[in-house]
């Protein structure tokens, strides 16, 4: 996951109160983050000409750079005295009208248009005054030039700003080979007991991981490594492969890999199921279970996150399911990194 798409995520997460952090921490997020207000705060009936231009000279600046955030509703400009900007919130009026006509300007902002730019409403209270934040990944498919009214220009992100790319660096750009984009996805189960098993029996907790190609590319070759860092002394820990399509590989450590055999692909905007985590344990339970994940393609990047419960985590879900409460495997494992979702 980049940096802008961790923000993004943060902000969805959390909403005002990581607006508030990302205010207070600009100047070290300023590569991956941009402010910017609006003079007419969401209520025409199509986007400001000014704001119009920012935009797409975003989605050009951060999607020929690492990608990045622009967060609707907060003002920067210099303070004419000092030279420093002053960052302030200034909400949009309507947040969610603001939002709209954002959608309908991303198709004709670039050439080519970026399929995979998001926004996300945060309202002021109970609205309908707010912020947008607008999530711009790196594109994979090549250079994006901005287009708008007196706007025709390839950017790049530089520091704080969006500056026009020279020659030499757009040939470089021109040449880079388009990759996948992949997406993380955990599917939840039941926590069951296995069987009528008396007193503290065993219960059985499942968690499946899968692949989102969100990329304009095929991605090759899907593949998972598991990585136990620490399993309570009483469980059955098992990886299953989801399909014939994969190949499992046992390391003596405990290392477990699932590899899709030659030929398997995602297509963009698929899913693919890589493996299922099994876990089979009694109470009590005295330590905690920590699996460290590794997903990716041969065509794509990779992403790394761990897989959490506490021992009274454990303790409680066993207690639970025992009780014929089934609690849900996903929220027992917890991801320690934030993880995208599909939409």
């Amino acid at each position: 996951m980049s940096r802008g798409e961790e923000l993004f995520e943060r902000i969805k997460a959390r909403n005002i109160a990581a607006i508030d952090d990302l205010i207070a921490d600009a100047a070290a997020e300023q590569l991956f983050l941009d402010f910017k207000g609006s003079a007419n705060t969401g209520l025409p009936r199509t986007l400001p000409t000014n704001d119009a231009r920012h935009l797409a000279a975003a989605i050009s600046g951060f999607g020929n750079a690492e990608g990045g955030i622009i967060v609707w509703g907060i003002d920067c400009r210099v303070d004419r005295v000092s030279g420093t900007p002053n960052v302030r919130k200034a909400p949009l009026a309507d947040a969610m009208t603001f939002r709209a006509r954002l959608e309908e300007t991303l198709s004709r902002s670039s050439t080519p248009p970026h399929p995979l730019v998001e926004n996300f409403v945060v309202l002021d209270g109970a609205g309908p005054g707010g912020y947008v934040v607008t999530l711009v990944p790196k594109a994979e498919f090549g250079p994006i030039r901005a287009i708008t009214d007196g706007t025709d220009k390839y950017y790049i992100r530089a520091g704080d700003s969006f500056v026009s790319i020279p020659h030499d660096a757009l040939a470089g750009l021109f040449g880079r080979k388009p990759r996948a984009v992949i997406w993380p996805q955990l599917t939840s189960h039941p926590v069951r007991r296995p069987g009528p098993l008396p007193g503290n029996g065993r219960v059985h907790v499942v968690l499946g991981i899968g692949l989102y190609n969100k990329g304009p590319v095929l991605a090759a070759r899907p593949y998972v490594s598991v990585h136990p860092i620490s399993v309570p002394t009483q469980e059955t820990f098992h990886i299953n492969a989801a399909s014939n399509s994969f190949e499992l590989r046992r390391s003596v450590q405990g290392n477990v890999q699932v590899v899709g055999r030659e030929g398997l692909v995602i297509a963009p905007g698929g899913l693919e199921d890589l493996c299922s985590i099994s876990l089979l344990y009694s109470a009590p339970v005295t330590s905690e279970l920590r699996i460290e994940i590794t997903v990716g393609t041969d065509s794509s990047n990779f992403e790394q996150f761990q897989l959490y419960a506490s021992a009274d985590d454990l303790t409680q879900a066993h207690a639970a399911a025992l009780q014929g409460q089934s609690p849900q495997s996903i929220d027992l494992l917890h991801a320690k990194e934030a993880l995208p979702h599909l939409t």
